[in-house]
This record gives structure tokens, sequence and C-alpha cells, in this order.
């Protein structure tokens, strides 16, 4: 793999990202997000947009890969239209990815807990991923930081891999 990693965190019908390159260095770009406007467009319009503006971004950051938070686990019953919104969003990224040629990489909470010591839903997730990016927080971090957490755990995969 060459280049950078976008980390993605899906979250209340907003796509958060993080982008990294495989060293784990901060890659800083001016789209931090992507929101799903169904309310202003209707449901089938807002997902064709989305997947169109997803689709260009991918395009224009060419990364090696996406590196998706998983939902996790809970032991409340999430509500099925959270679920069902998280599907959609999901199945965007995945066709956007599909449609540009870009691996689509899964990371689990476990993966992150394992990196970083601590679970994503984790307050201190967001200062251990600014300590390791070394930069001060910038705009919506709480959002951004699991998004570049993920991103992180791929980028030290790579290192593995290849050191």
């Amino acid at each position: 793999m060459t280049g950078t990693i976008l980390g993605v965190h899906i979250a209340a019908g907003v796509l958060w990202f993080g982008c990294v390159t495989l060293t784990g260095d901060h890659v800083d770009d001016r789209d931090d997000r992507l929101v799903l406007e169904d309310a202003k467009l209707g449901e089938a319009r807002a997902l064709s947009e989305l997947e169109e503006s997803l689709e260009a971004l991918l395009v224009r950051l060419a990364p090696a890969a996406i590196a998706l938070l998983d939902a996790g686990s809970s032991s409340q019953a999430r509500a099925a239209t959270v679920a069902q919104r998280r599907g959609q969003l999901e199945a965007v990224l995945l066709v956007a990815a599909c449609r540009t040629g870009t691996d689509l990489v899964r990371v689990t909470h476990p993966a992150v807990r394992k990196t970083f010591g601590v679970s994503p839903a984790r307050q201190e997730l967001r200062r251990l991923t600014a300590d390791e990016l070394g930069i001060a927080p910038p705009p919506n971090w709480n959002h951004r930081a699991p998004a570049f957490a993920v991103a992180l755990v791929i980028a030290r995969e790579e290192d593995v891999k290849n050191g």
C-alpha cells in the first residue's frame, strides 16, 4: 500500500473523516465530514448525492484504503432507525469504495483498544489520538478522533508488514 489511509467514523447520519499517511502522520484536509441531508432532499436523493460526494472525495484524496470503524456492541438494543441509518451509510461507503477501486478495511473496537488501550467511545482516545498525531485537536475532534484512530490502526499494521 502507498499513500494515505482515510479513517471513517459513522455517527448520527454523518461520515466523519480522519486521514493519515501510511507512516501515521496527520494529513490535513478541508473535508472533515459528509452529512446525509435526507430531511432536505428525501432519502433516495440524499443517499445518491452522498455517494456522489463521497466518490469525489475518494477520487481527490486517492487513499490506499478506507478504515471504517465498526459499530461495536452494546448491552442495549440499538433502535431500528439507528441501525437502518448506519446500514445506509455503510452501503454508500461500500459503493463509493467499489466505484473508485479503494480497499475498505473494517476496524473493530477491540483492535482500537489493542492499539490505544481504550475503546473508541472513551474520551481518553481523543487525547491519545491527538498526541499520536502530534496535533492540537481541530474542530469537531470528538467525532473525528475515532476516524483518525482507525486510520492509525491500519497505518501501524502496514508499518509492521513493511517493517
